[in-house]
C-alpha cells in the first residue's frame, strides 16, 4: 500500500521553516510495516526531539546488489532492529514504524548534553536509514580494505550517497519537523548513530555530506569551544529512567 504525504502535510513542507526552502513533494511513502514484535510503545510523557541517520546495506552477503529492501527488511527481522523509515537508493521512502511508536534503532549510547539519558535515545528519536556503502574507513568493521577496493572499482556506483536521496531526506526531514515541533534543524536534534554511539557506529559515515540537508558537516561538541548544553527545545523531557530490557536497545 503506498501513501502520499497528504494535502495537510504539503502544506506544512510549504510553510515549515526548518530548511528556508518552499518545497513541494509527490513522494510517496511506502508502507512496510515491521512485526509488532519488533517495537513497542514511547512512554506517554515522551517529547520526540531527536531525529537519529543511519545507513545499511547487505553488501557482506550480497556484494552484487547490496540494496535490496527486501533482503535488508530480513535482516532486521532477524535481528530484532527495526526504525522509522528507510529511504532507497532512488529517493523511495519506506515507512517501517509508525511515528507514535518506539522503534529499536538506537541501541546503547549517550550525547554529550544529556548524560540522564543515557541508553534511551529509542524514547525521542525517530530513525531513518539510508542505503550506502561509506568509506574505506567506515566499512573496515565489516570488510577487509582489499574487499572493499574490488568492491569500490567493480561498483563505485554503490559507494556514497546519491542526488535522490538527499532529496528525499530533505523533504522528510521537513516533513517530520513539522509535527514534532521540538526537532530542531541543527546538529544537535539531528545526529547520526556514531554521535550517539562513537567506535561502535559510523553512521550515515564520513561520506554523508551533512551541508546537504543544510548542516555544518562538524558537530559543535567537537570543536575547541566544546557545548555540551543543547539549545532549549519546546517541552522539557520527564525524568528518564534505565529500567527498559537490554534487548529493545540494538
Amino acid at each position: 500500500m503506498r501513501r502520499a504525504f497528504g494535502i495537510p502535510v504539503a502544506a506544512a513542507l510549504l510553510t515549515w521553516g526548518g530548511t528556508g526552502r518552499a518545497v513541494t513533494t509527490d513522494t510517496l511513502i511506502i508502507e512496510r510495516p515491521m512485526p509488532a514484535t519488533h517495537y513497542d510503545a514511547r512512554w506517554t510523557s515522551a517529547v520526540v526531539d531527536t531525529i537519529m541517520l543511519h545507513f545499511s546495506s547487505d553488501v557482506i552477503a550480497n556484494p552484487q546488489a547490496p540494496f535490496s529492501v527486501d533482503r535488508i527488511f530480513n535482516i532486521y527481522v532477524s535481528a530484532r532492529a527495526s526504525t522509522h523509515y528507510l529511504v532507497d537508493r532512488e529517493g523511495r521512502i519506506y515507512r517501517f514504524v509508525d511515528e507514535k511508536q518506539r522503534a529499536w534503532h538506537a541501541g546503547r549510547g549517550s550525547v554529550p548534553w544529556d548524560a540522564s539519558g543515557a541508553n534511551q535515545m529509542n524514547q525521542h528519536s525517530i530513525g531513518i536509514e539510508i542505503l550506502a556503502i561509506g568509506s574505506a574507513r567506515d566499512m573496515r568493521i565489516f570488510m577487509s580494505e582489499a574487499r572493499y577496493r574490488d568492491l569500490a572499482t567493480s561498483h563505485p556506483e554503490f559507494i556514497g550517497y546519491t542526488d535522490a536521496q538527499y532529496r528525499t531526506l530533505n523533504r522528510l526531514i521537513d516533513d517530520i519537523m513539522a509535527r514534532h515541533p521540538a526537532i530542531r534543524r541543527d546538529r544537535y536534534h539531528i545526529i547520526g548513530h556514531e554521535d550517539y554511539a562513537p567506535g561502535r557506529k559510523t553512521d550515515p559515515v564520513e561520506l554523508f555530506d551533512w551541508t546537504r540537508i543544510g548542516l555544518p558537516r562538524q558537530c559543535p561538541w567537537m570543536t575547541p569551544d566544546l557545548q555540551t548544553t543543547r539549545p532549549s527545545v519546546v517541552g522539557a523531557r520527564d525524568a528518564l529512567t534505565s529500567d527498559t530490557p537490554a534487548f529493545l536497545m540494538h
